[in-house]
């Protein structure tokens, strides 16, 4: 398979066992189960405290994934699934979870200016990303390995959110790309990035990736992941979607099928606000 060629995979490659992957994580995958590109509003600075507070949990929902840093730094569990409105979030984590390498031959490229404006054209405003967009919504199994090294690619490089959208964008001029240590070969450097993304597409081996409303991910049961009554899930929500347990009772509609609570007894600041958990407990 071509890696330039948008890829679709067959219905039986793309069943998923509901067991998790039960590989030992070394020291060495840890350092590599992290986002390749920087996000604002990540909340990889507070995950240890999440997932104390979480605990042991039998499934495991972010709704806003973004970086999907609480995912990525957890062990995996039976039910896990991530959610993002932005298609081009969702293309990555797709193409990352099916084709790393091909991810990387296309993450791996010098840093240039006149490279950086043109791919924020294309990803943003060009006929073809609209194609892209419409196909990565309609088809839950479809990614383009290409846009998705150009995506983390250009966000690498960026200064703020400037390859999203803005006219002209001032390059970092740092790295080499998606930053990697630095190697003395360009085949070194590509090399790493393959070893970096086949780790993050083996923890995300049995990770559900949607696109869409944020609400489908906790709006039943069956979505949370609950399938028994002793199961529990945890929901990583942000605000100001959940400012407090009453404001998470009314977007579920204070639906009797769950037991709520607040695992966050006091508020967290970060840079990207205040964030509240959500343990959901089948009942």
């Amino acid at each position: 398979m071509s890696v330039n060629t948008p890829c679709h995979r067959s219905a039986q490659s793309s069943q998923l066992s509901n067991s998790p992957v039960t590989r030992r994580t070394t020291a060495s995958d840890k350092k590599l189960l992290r986002c390749p590109f920087p996000y604002f509003g990540g909340k990889s600075s507070i995950v240890p405290i999440v997932n104390e507070r979480f605990g042991e949990i039998t499934a495991l929902r972010e709704p806003f994934a973004g970086s999907a840093a609480l995912t990525l730094a957890r062990k995996p569990v039976a039910h896990e699934a991530l959610n993002d409105v932005n298609h081009y979030i969702v293309n990555f984590w797709r193409a990352i979870k099916s084709d790393p390498e091909a991810v990387a031959e296309h993450a791996h490229y010098p840093i240039t200016e006149a490279d950086l404006h043109a791919r924020s054209v294309y990803l943003f405003r060009g006929e073809a990303a609209k194609g892209a967009q419409h196909r990565i919504t309609e088809d839950p199994e479809y990614f383009d390995a290409r846009l998705a090294g150009w995506y983390a690619w250009g966000r690498s490089c960026q200064i703020g959110n400037a390859f999203e959208g803005l006219q002209k964008s001032k390059p970092a001029m740092r790295g080499n790309g998606v930053c990697v240590p630095v190697y003395r070969t360009q085949r070194a450097r590509q090399l790493a990035l393959i070893d970096w993304f086949e780790t993050l597409a083996e923890r995300l081996h049995n990770v559900r990736i949607l696109h869409g409303d944020w609400h489908r991910l906790v709006s039943s049961p069956s979505s949370l992941g609950l399938y028994g009554k002793t199961g529990i899930a945890g929901v990583f929500l942000d605000p100001p979607y959940a400012h407090s347990l009453a404001r998470v009772q009314q977007l579920l509609g204070r639906s009797r099928r769950f037991q709520l609570r607040l695992v966050f007894g006091s508020t967290v600041a970060t840079s990207s606000g205040t964030i509240f958990m959500v343990s959901i407990k089948g009942c």
